[in-house]
């Protein structure tokens, strides 16, 4: 059998990459967050805004995860089909 051009698996490997990455500004976002909501209730600011980017935060590191998974489980499928 002749070897098939990996030269697409690349391509996800940048899916992966762009996951690490989704999960990584989640992170710093959940971070921010969490200091503005705790300078925020003691100097008795409004803390409405971080709370909400904190659930969208959430969904970002959900969605991030999700595109890693189904990244993952697409590289490993074509590995499969070239080993």
């Amino acid at each position: 059998m002749p070897l098939m051009n990996v030269s697409n698996i690349s391509a996800g490997s940048g899916a992966l990459q762009n996951a690490a990455s989704g999960l990584a500004r989640a992170s710093q976002g959940v971070e921010q967050d969490a200091e503005s909501i705790a300078t925020g209730s003691l100097g008795g600011s409004d803390t409405t805004a971080p709370l909400l980017d904190l659930s969208q935060q959430s969904v970002l590191a959900g969605a991030s995860a999700d595109a890693f998974s189904i990244a993952n489980q697409t590289l490993g499928s074509l590995l499969d089909v070239l080993a």
